[in-house]
């Protein structure tokens, strides 16, 4: 029979827990190829359900895939640890700290703690230097329910409506009032390479043009498609990838939709004829393994991209000429994402650390300009808020955590989900910020600083 949802990810296979492999909830994001890793998504840019339980536990050995090192119940992993663990407790953090060109700087900060009265969220804010708390909170606005793992959330450019990624089919939700508008699924599709109902196949990318006229998808099936959000049709079908498409992303201009897959390839597509623009490359600096993130520049100039090889790349969109080459990471990179300005660049590493790269040309030796710790597991997903006021990033220890890209510092934690933070997104309108996740839910939320 054909693997889970996610097979043999190369890298994590041989990879355990503290005290032995971690199970859990199966699917959503991950690649089931033998050559790449599981991708998150990323972005430059309702009351929770009372019976929501941790995602079910499942051995992977017996699974015979590793997919737990990601998306992992908090009970198996426990339980591999010899021990227990609340799944609604999550321990606060005691220190985070940073790197920056200058040397170590480290905050041993204490922090404060709130929980929502229905128990399903807890924030923790960060102090100030003078001791005080930071005037920091968030507040749930929805919780959009799924059948499956929520591989990947994205607002559109108004900040109005939520796609969302899934087994079998991408949605759009209003992100205000929760309202399900519209379900995008691959039965619609004339052309169907997968015609048995019951065979998985994963949207691990979603995103919108920003006339919002179109929902471009990646799926497991390797197709990028151009969806019309009107009809509800495909308008156009790219093929060219030849494994799963891990992340797509439109330029801010309308003009082209860049893609990555675990075929080690980030190619860059004409949105209105759907033809083939560029297949991204570099000579021998060219990606060595899968892409798991693709994104485009502000200004519609560049395009840069995550591997499992390590390395963050930056493309010319023009010439497809590579120009850019960060290395620092001492695992695969999962997520980056542009700063508003363009002068900057965020990248997410299974590491668990996020670096923050200077694009400017004095920087030619390529260095990290700082490096953020705290995060307890695999960084999966990262995004900037849209003022560059905040650095935000979601991981595989159910947390999303705020940072200040003026100093590495964590100013806010929320734990929000039961699973890993699979993707995030913010909006482009206002202090909104989207989370998906293993615990089968995408959820909005509004934060005050």
């Amino acid at each position: 029979g054909r693997d889970e949802p996610v097979a043999a990810l190369p890298g994590l296979a041989s990879r355990a827990g503290p005290q032995g492999t971690y199970g859990g909830q199966l699917g959503a994001g991950f690649p089931s190829t033998q050559t790449g890793n599981t991708p998150a998504t990323k972005r430059h840019r309702g009351a929770m359900p009372s019976d929501l339980k941790p995602a079910t536990s499942t051995t992977a050995s017996t699974l015979g895939n590793p997919i737990g090192n990601i998306v992992g119940a908090a009970t198996t992993a426990a339980a591999a640890a010899g021990g227990k663990e609340d799944p609604n407790e999550v321990q606060g953090p005691e220190k985070f700290s940073g790197t920056n060109m200058m040397g170590n700087v480290s905050s041993d900060q204490g922090v404060g703690r709130t929980t929502n009265s229905d128990n399903d969220y807890v924030v923790y804010q960060g102090m100030n230097s003078n001791g005080t708390l930071l005037n920091m909170n968030v507040k749930l606005q929805n919780s959009f329910v799924h059948d499956s793992v929520v591989c990947c959330v994205r607002y559109s450019y108004s900040g109005q409506y939520l796609a969302t990624g899934s087994n079998k089919c991408a949605q759009i939700f209003d992100a205000a009032t929760g309202a399900k508008i519209a379900t995008f699924a691959r039965d619609e599709v004339a052309d169907q390479q997968y015609s048995d109902s019951q065979q998985d196949n994963y949207f691990r990318a979603v995103c919108f043009s920003p006339d919002g006229k179109w929902l471009i998808t990646g799926s497991e099936d390797r197709l990028v498609r151009v969806w019309d959000v009107r009809t509800r049709t495909v308008k156009h079908e790219l093929t060219g990838h030849e494994t799963d498409i891990y992340s797509v992303d439109a330029s801010s201009d309308n003009k082209f939709i860049a893609s990555g897959s675990g075929d080690k390839k980030a190619k860059l597509w004409d949105l209105k004829t759907g033809q083939l623009l560029h297949t991204l490359g570099g000579g021998d600096r060219a990606p060595t393994d899968g892409v798991t993130s693709v994104t485009v520049s502000p200004t519609s100039l560049h395009v840069a991209a995550g591997s499992l090889d390590k390395i963050v790349r930056v493309w010319e969109v023009e010439t497809g000429r590579l120009v850019r080459s960060f290395e620092g990471h001492r695992d695969s990179v999962y997520s980056v994402a542009f700063s508003p300005d363009c002068r900057m660049l965020l990248s997410g590493s299974l590491d668990k650390t996020l670096k923050l790269w200077d694009l400017a040309a004095s920087n030619p030796s390529n260095q990290c300009r700082l490096s953020f710790t705290g995060h307890k597991d695999f960084v999966l997903s990262v995004a900037f808020s849209p003022n560059g006021r905040w650095l935000i990033s979601g991981s595989k220890d159910r947390t999303v955590q705020f940072w200040d890209p003026r100093q590495p510092s964590m100013c806010l934690m929320l734990q929000g989900h039961k699973n890993s933070v699979i993707s995030i997104d913010h909006s482009p309108k206002g202090n909104a910020l989207a989370t998906g996740s293993g615990d089968k839910h995408a959820r909005t939320w509004i934060y005050t600083n």
